[in-house]
């Protein structure tokens, strides 16, 4: 059960239309979360009537930058249920009049950062706790760089690997690193149907051949000229 406690502090009001609250420390939500009833993650999916992620949206704040109930939130995608793309969600501090109230189970989000909500709400603003499964989400450099890549686009863009150039599929000797570069190929496995127009164009790309080089012989094939594997 979600017991609010009033905490008596004055409000001040800051520039551009913000709110800041003066409260007491906030408490981080894996302590909270260490209260919760043992439910495990396909339980709590599946008890909610929507799963979503998104990003939290400025808004009126509490100490330590800790967003006002309810908040907005920008949905990236829904996991489960559907709705629209800009949500309500409530958060553990309600700023009223005479001061904020909190709640131990809420969650505790900020502007910017990207949470998975589970709500059992029927409408806005949703209801959500760390008990029911909410959370916030913390990706690793690597995909936050990747996160705006166009994976649904048609055609999806090329993502060039080194300066320009195919990178090496692994030759074991100079004399075939050389044919590689020069587009020398000799193929000795059928092509997939459609793929004679790509090897075609392959070919045509080549590069004026390495003074001094002489082609290698395939391994599997001795006596050939051409390369390769």
């Amino acid at each position: 059960m979600r017991g609010y406690v009033w905490l008596c502090f004055g409000l001040l009001l800051a520039g551009c239309g913000s709110v800041q609250v003066a409260a007491a420390p906030v408490r981080e939500t894996t302590g909270v979360a260490a209260s919760c009833a043992a439910v495990s993650p396909a339980e709590q999916f599946n008890m909610a009537r929507r799963v979503f992620v998104g990003v939290m949206l400025p808004g009126p704040t509490a100490e330590a930058g800790v967003l006002g109930s309810p908040a907005r939130m920008r949905v990236e995608r829904y996991l489960k249920g559907h709705g629209p793309r800009i949500v309500r969600v409530e958060t553990a501090l309600r700023i009223e009049p005479g001061g904020i109230a909190g709640g131990s189970e809420g969650i505790l989000p900020k502007a910017g950062q990207r949470w998975k909500i589970y709500t059992d709400s029927r409408r806005q603003p949703f209801a959500t706790s760390v008990c029911s499964g909410s959370t916030r989400v913390v990706e690793s450099p690597a995909l936050a760089l990747w996160r705006a890549f166009p994976v649904t686009a048609n055609p999806r863009p090329i993502v060039p690997l080194g300066e320009g150039m195919v990178l090496d599929p692994g030759l074991r000797t100079d004399r075939q690193e050389f044919a590689y570069l020069e587009g020398r190929y000799a193929l000795h496995t059928p092509l997939p149907p459609g793929s004679d127009l790509a090897f075609d164009r392959l070919r045509a790309h080549r590069r004026p051949a390495c003074e001094g080089a002489a082609p290698d012989r395939h391994p599997s094939a001795p006596g050939h000229r051409d390369l390769h594997d």
